[in-house]
């Protein structure tokens, strides 16, 4: 660094070497992103982070890396789904440019990560010190980071004044990150200063006794951590306010998705207004027939940046036939029973096409058997095995299509299976009855196979009246 001075430059060279030998022995090396560091796997990490400390967002790693091991799997997901392993985490926008993220990852490089800083800045919601991680702890390239954790370390380190947010001590930070970090070894640097900043130079009691460079550290020399890094300059926090529609009717509650970007972004809640007016307008119009609206208590809600005022509004719907039907954008849902997040969508279609598979191979060696199982004499019952064993195989094909195409319902792959067993029972009847089983089981079977398609019959007018 040029116009550095005698003393900065001493705490530059001795900075990484410490902080190296630091991690290596105690440096946290079993975090469930540390196992296979692919830049996918770092990447969802590294935006897990970004606003998550570590002990929580380890157990929602593990989970949405088990539903999206490849950047594919996200790119093709719902994002109901997406937002649904999201949801606990908060800050949603990330959720929603990770997946555009991996959506374009797919379009425009094949699924796999770019090999540049810029490019991968490019990609929604990866900045410098995100991009500068990927490459750094999965390809153990050269980039220095800056987050969080790393800009309290660097500002205590070097007792850099004013508060981090502010664009000139942004750039000197970047210049000291850049300087300290090592041309080998990148990757445990990069860890290590993260976990530094994590576990030890933490934002209020630092552990500064079992820090590895407490030695030359300027805040600590001068008794002044607290004042590292300096707190962003108080301003009025904004008030904003809303009025929502609780809409009940019977057990059901009407939601509305909210719009892709704003607050709570993609998700499901009560409808929003700006107005008391505008939300009576809204339910004059799209609410008929419904009672008066009853102001609830307020609710309070503190975000990161405003103070958010919500007023509930509650209206009874009558009548079996509200305005506003289960759609994209409006869903009636039923508290007294749960909709479940469909999290078995590819699973349904791996499932349908290996049933699909096993019914064509079922047929094929099926009537090969037979055929050396019987004789010529016996050529009528050949043919009639032949055709039940085929039965056998269209039931699976059936099975393997209706659980393709009805993937999206809670209740329908379901409805797939017990037909296909339906199916199942019944050609097992005939099978007992042509070739001399014992006359039970050719009693037993139609009636089981009738209990599953009834069963069958009643999940699927279940979803045809609104069931989900």
């Amino acid at each position: 660094m040029t116009g550095e001075g005698a003393a900065t430059r001493a705490r530059i060279l001795r900075f990484a070497p410490a902080l190296l030998a630091w991690h290596e022995s105690e440096g946290r090396k079993d975090l469930p992103w540390q196992r296979d560091r692919t830049p996918y796997r770092v990447w969802v990490a590294e935006v897990m982070l970004q606003q998550t400390q570590v002990g929580t967002a380890a157990g929602y790693y593990e989970r949405f890396m088990a539903r999206f091991p490849k950047v594919r799997d996200l790119a093709a997901a719902q994002l109901d789904e997406v937002l649904h392993l999201w949801s606990g985490l908060g800050y949603y926008a990330r959720a929603r440019n990770l997946q555009r993220a991996a959506q374009i990852l797919v379009q425009r490089h094949g699924g796999e990560f770019p090999a540049t800083l810029a490019e991968l800045m490019a990609l929604p919601g990866i900045g410098r010190s995100t991009a500068g991680a990927i490459l750094a702890l999965s390809r153990g390239e050269r980039h220095p980071i800056l987050d969080g954790n790393v800009r309290r370390v660097l500002a205590r380190y070097f007792a850099v004044d004013g508060y981090p947010g502010d664009t000139t001590v942004e750039r000197r930070l970047w210049a000291l990150a850049e300087a300290c970090t090592p041309h080998s070894r990148v990757d445990e640097y990069t860890q290590g200063i993260m976990d530094l900043g994590a576990t030890i130079c933490t934002r209020a009691n630092p552990a500064c006794l079992l820090c590895p460079v407490n030695s030359a550290c300027e805040a600590r020399q001068n008794d002044a951590q607290r004042l590292y890094p300096a707190p962003k300059p108080r301003k009025a926090r904004p008030q904003r306010e809303a009025w929502v529609v609780l809409a009940r009717r019977g057990s059901k509650v009407l939601l509305e998705r909210r719009p892709p970007s704003g607050i709570w972004g993609g998700l499901w809640g009560l409808p929003e207004f700006p107005t008391r007016q505008h939300a009576a307008q809204w339910c004059r119009e799209y609410l008929a027939g419904s009672s008066a609206l009853r102001p609830e208590e307020p609710l309070k809600h503190a975000f990161s940046h405003f103070d958010y005022d919500i007023k509930p509004l509650t209206v009874h719907c009558a009548g079996k036939a509200p305005a506003l039907r289960d759609d994209d954008r409006y869903r009636w849902y039923d508290v007294d029973d749960p909709a479940e997040v469909r999290t078995f969508g590819l699973r349904c279609i791996f499932a349908g096409a290996l049933l699909m598979l096993l019914g064509v191979i079922l047929g094929a060696f099926g009537a090969h058997a037979l055929q050396k199982m019987l004789t010529l004499k016996q050529l009528s019952s050949y043919q009639t095995g032949v055709m039940y064993q085929q039965l056998h195989s269209l039931a699976l094909i059936l099975v393997g299509i209706l659980a393709l195409v009805t993937s999206a319902s809670r209740w329908l792959p379901r409805a797939a299976v017990l037909f296909g067993v339906g199916i199942f029972f019944f050609s097992g009847s005939i099978y007992a009855l042509t070739f001399g089983a014992p006359r039970w089981l050719g009693m037993v079977a139609p009636m089981g196979g009738l209990s599953f398609m009834l069963a069958w019959l009643s999940i699927a007018l279940h979803a045809g009246k609104g069931g989900r």
